[in-house]
């Protein structure tokens, strides 16, 4: 067994997010759990098309959708997850990323355009919902939110994946992507039916100019304080200067 389920699910039932960000399946003995601003839409989908032995013809949904979406939740099968978590051929996999660029990601999109000025994430963050907050003042909104509350999509990584309870067989990063999916292929058997590139993921070379243009002295100080953990928990390499 490679954890218990009193481990992933303390309270005995499927609760919040985890429910939300667990997609598994019984036929690829596989169970991932998808962190948000990791490409995880990509993930989804690959595990998708590997369900349906690589017809996409019925996929008129987003990969996020788990109504229609052929994985399941653990509140699906209960039963059926607890036993799946037991059996010791499971693959249990996850991917991250550098906090730096995920909060930043999560930044970008859900908070500094404008028709997201309403979006309950940014009334939750205690923002005024009249003007874009600069990326520094979101930040300090994150800061004295405190992480319990915190949404899914900047929330630290370690505390949705918590890697010192839960033994991956796989902690695939983004930055290494193509390498890390070429390793899961191979220890599960599974078919890449799409491109192994990443959806939705800056070019390197714009990713560097943004994270130029968002990123001082204050806003790496206070990721490093918001996302410590992470950094240490994912040997991610702290800044101490611009970049």
């Amino acid at each position: 067994m490679k954890i218990s389920i009193e481990t992933i699910f303390p309270h005995g039932s499927p609760k919040d997010h985890y429910d939300f960000v667990f997609h598994w399946s019984k036929k690829l003995k596989i169970i991932y759990l998808a962190l948000p601003k990791v490409a995880s839409s990509s993930i989804i989908r690959f595990l998708q098309l590997n369900e349906t032995n690589g017809d996409g013809s019925v996929f008129n949904f987003k990969p996020h959708d788990k109504i229609n979406s052929p994985l399941l939740s653990p509140s699906d099968n209960f039963d059926g997850f607890k036993s799946l978590v037991a059996d010791p051929d499971c693959f249990l996999f996850t991917f991250v990323r550098n906090p730096y660029d995920r909060v930043l990601s999560g930044y970008l999109e859900k908070i500094a355009k404008a028709s997201n000025r309403h979006d309950p994430r940014v009334l939750k963050l205690g923002l005024d919902g009249v003007d874009i907050p600069s990326f520094h003042d979101f930040l300090l909104a994150l800061e004295k939110q405190g992480f319990p509350t915190m949404d899914r999509h900047w929330k630290p990584q370690h505390l949705i994946a918590r890697p010192q309870a839960i033994r991956y067989d796989l902690i695939g990063k983004l930055e290494s992507y193509e390498n890390d999916m070429a390793t899961l292929l191979k220890r599960t058997g599974l078919t890449q039916f799409i491109s192994a590139e990443k959806e939705g993921v800056e070019h390197a070379t714009s990713a560097r100019t943004l994270k130029e243009k968002y990123y001082g002295a204050k806003e790496i100080a206070l990721v490093n304080k918001l996302y410590e953990q992470d950094f240490k928990l994912f040997d991610y390499s702290m800044l101490t200067e611009s970049f």
